[in-house]
């Protein structure tokens, strides 16, 4: 679970509708997840009781998926051979795009070939400063919980590694097929490693999905069964049984809500989508906040893809709650209650949605 402080100071992804006729049932779900990306680092998400958002769609104008994990050459003095993965900056606009290395022109420079050229140039040369390297997890083990992208639809879903092939893909069994096929074979790029929340102990609150109609409803954990599941105690059991057997996937702690919130409180959370203005970050509150680009460092940060990305886990403080129910956050302690925003560089449309 996200971890919560009273005050400053202190320390404190994914059922998808395979279509729209099954996204409220099957978008209520699940608990807190810990994303682990390929620096094998974790990273603390909580999935809210809407439906997942969709696959970040394809091609130049998409975004960094989770588990992928850039690395600047400039930095770490990476390398780059014919064929890797990377994030580039277009020579067009200056946002960085998805693409693949096509040649070594031989003087330090590279050809990449976009994802999606998006009636652009296919290709342009690009030199290190304008490359990141996307590393890929690929040490799945049979019985891993992932998420990953069915080639029948190509939105991503949760499931368990059944299977290793001898090709280096995997077979990933689907948590719910909904009528479609039960495995498919698919490689670790359209793959993230998924560890979800197991430790809920006696006496825990929790929101917990209803067997008989898949909605969540509240509850208390009783025990945890031999078979991994855990015994709930329905806090209104309307007629029906007075606990049920969950399991762990079909839970997950209530969600913080916007009116027990104080400017100054600090949490862990997760980037869920990197905007020009600004991050969005799920904190385990029904509602994400906000962190402007200029509330990441002490220091003016011209490229925010320099800084975060999603997937990542970050440490952060309630900036300010504005009178329309959005939420500012600041990664930067001393910044907390001094906005961020409006005339700043980069300033926050009027209407700032996820």
């Amino acid at each position: 679970p996200h971890q919560f402080c009273s005050s400053a100071g202190e320390e404190g992804p994914d059922t998808m509708a395979r279509n729209a006729s099954k996204s409220s049932h099957r978008g209520l779900a699940l608990a807190g997840v810990l994303v682990l990306a390929a620096t094998s680092q974790l990273v603390l998400s909580f999935v809210g009781s809407v439906g997942r958002a969709v696959a970040p769609a394809r091609g130049r104008r998409s975004s960094p998926g989770f588990g992928l994990t850039t690395r600047s050459a400039v930095a770490t003095e990476v390398a780059y051979d014919v064929g890797d993965k990377v994030k580039a900056k277009s020579p067009d606009d200056e946002k960085w795009y998805p693409g693949k290395i096509e040649s070594d022109m031989g003087d330090g420079t590279y050809t990449i070939r976009w994802d999606d050229a998006d009636d652009g140039d296919e290709t342009n040369v690009l030199g290190p400063d304008n490359l990141k390297k996307v590393f890929i997890y690929r040490e799945y083990k049979v019985g891993d919980d992932c998420k990953g992208q069915s080639p029948e639809d190509e939105n991503w879903y949760p499931g368990v590694v059944s299977k290793i092939n001898k090709d280096g893909t995997f077979q990933v069994k689907w948590d719910d097929p909904d009528g479609g096929v039960e495995t498919n074979d698919i490689d670790a790029e359209v793959m993230r490693k998924v560890i979800v929340f197991k430790n809920y102990q006696k006496g825990d609150e929790v929101e917990a999905k209803y067997p008989d109609d898949g909605n969540m409803y509240s509850g208390k954990v009783m025990k945890k069964n031999k078979d991994g599941t855990f015994q709930v105690e329905w806090d209104d059991q309307d007629g029906g049984p007075k606990d049920s057997p969950i399991y762990y996937k079909n839970m997950r702690y209530p969600p913080i809500e916007v009116d027990t919130l104080a400017v100054g409180q600090k949490f862990k959370g997760t980037v869920m989508r990197v905007r020009d203005f600004g991050a969005f970050v799920d904190f385990g509150c029904k509602e994400q906040g906000m962190v402007h680009i200029s509330q990441i460092t002490e220091t003016r940060v011209e490229n925010i893809e320099d800084y975060l990305e999603e997937g990542q886990e970050v440490e952060v403080w309630i900036n300010m709650l504005r009178d329309d129910g959005k939420i500012s956050l600041t990664m930067v302690e001393s910044k907390i209650g001094k906005g961020g925003g409006s005339g700043a560089r980069i300033p926050v449309p009027d209407s700032w949605e996820p």
